[in-house]
């Protein structure tokens, strides 16, 4: 088995929960009423185990790939389950998303009893299929596996809203709030499953928050409304995002009146679809924000089940191999949303979702025993240590 460990570029059903509505018919008045109960946040719609990998598979990949200098050998197997939960959109809607739930196996003692949870929030994908349960294709998820769950975490990596097995059409890119409800219900889901299956591994009370580029911002989210709103259920013990874009109204305005990044024309449709579906005032029509012919289908283009090149060359993204093109002859946005920009619907939704720390007022305070600078505005509550292989 060849394992893909590189950073991004059916199976036997163990559970099966269908979540059953209880219809109530409430009569008043000679009218009928039909009430539908909404499934609850996190629970467990289905489940399923994705792979299963020994120690012997992973160190094979691991030193392959030159990843075993950083990871170390294998302490544990991992088994690699794909669980479906119900969670709530933008708009408190309920709908479905997926998560890869990572658990330890072996009789190592690293390998069995009650083991650290690691939350971790992937980066951007423009791939509507990605899944971070395949740990044999998908390259961040195999880091993962090989990093993490193999030295003894669980790992729980939601795939979002809008991505593989999700009711929802869209994907709330970088919406903070939106998201780290979906991380949290992930969370819930992963914990209500492992409870229900026999297993010699389930969570410990420590809980690691981490995640990548859009994930860095995902999981400094997650953290954010854990503390503010979920204290008593969960306890964040160490935060770790990494590369987030959690300046998002400073990103905005350097993008829209310094320089533009690269990746532009892929990162700014999924933010403004995002906002779009969100709030409803970034644009009174698609015409109004994309060129010409690009406005016809890039507020629902991605993520996609075509590839990036494919839509490049079908001509609904800029044939820009620097992914630079958004303004200007040629460029995806018009220059009338780009004038507009410092009043604009947009740049306010930027400023909603930016995460800032610190003593300023309305700032949030994290309270986590051991957390990343952008947590604590200034520095770390304490200094930085690694969590060691035991939990410790």
């Amino acid at each position: 088995m060849k394992i893909n460990l590189s950073l991004p570029a059916r199976t036997t059903r163990l559970v099966l929960l269908p979540v059953v509505a209880a219809v109530l018919v409430a009569c008043g008045g000679g009218d009928s009423e039909t009430v539908v109960a909404v499934p609850a946040r996190g629970s467990v719609v289905s489940a399923a185990v994705k792979a299963q990998l020994t120690t012997a598979q992973i160190d094979a990949a691991t030193k392959t790939s030159g990843l075993q200098a950083l990871s170390g050998a294998a302490a544990c197997g991992v088994e690699v389950r794909h669980v479906i939960y119900n969670t709530r959109d933008p708009k408190g809607v309920q709908a479905t998303a997926s998560t890869a739930v990572m658990v330890p196996t072996g009789t190592a003692t690293a390998c069995s009893g009650t083991r650290p949870v690691l939350l971790y929030a992937h980066g951007t994908s423009a791939d509507k299929a990605k899944n971070m349960a395949d740990v044999v294709g998908d390259g961040e998820a195999g880091m993962q596996m090989a990093m993490f769950a193999a030295q003894g975490f669980i790992v729980v990596a939601p795939n979002y809203l809008g991505y593989t097995d999700s009711s929802l059409s869209y994907h709330p890119y970088l919406n903070a709030e939106a998201q780290a409800v979906d991380m949290i219900d992930g969370l819930r889901a992963a914990k209500t499953h492992l409870a229900t299956v026999t297993t010699a591994v389930q969570p410990s009370a420590k809980l690691l928050l981490s995640g990548y580029s859009q994930g860095g911002h995902v999981a400094m989210a997650a953290h954010k409304v854990i503390e503010r709103d979920h204290a008593s259920e969960f306890t964040v013990t160490a935060s770790g995002p990494m590369s987030g874009p959690y300046n998002m109204v400073q990103f905005g305005d350097t993008v829209v009146n310094v320089k533009v990044n690269a990746g532009a024309t892929l990162f700014t449709p999924m933010v403004l679809t995002s906002y779009q579906y969100a709030y409803g005032n970034i644009y009174a029509k698609a015409t109004d924000a994309y060129q010409a012919p690009y406005a016809a289908t890039a507020e629902n283009l991605l993520p996609s089940t075509k590839t990036v090149n494919t839509l490049i060359t079908e001509g609904k993204l800029p044939a820009d191999p620097t992914f630079t093109a958004l303004f200007g002859t040629g460029g995806l946005l018009t220059d009338s949303f780009k004038a507009g920009y410092a009043t604009s619907g947009y740049r306010a939704a930027l400023q909603t979702n930016t995460l800032l720390a610190g003593r300023r007022s309305g700032r949030w305070r994290c309270v986590a025993e051991r957390t990343t600078r952008p947590c604590s505005g200034r520095s770390t509550r304490r200094p930085l240590r690694p969590i060691s292989r035991n939990g410790a």
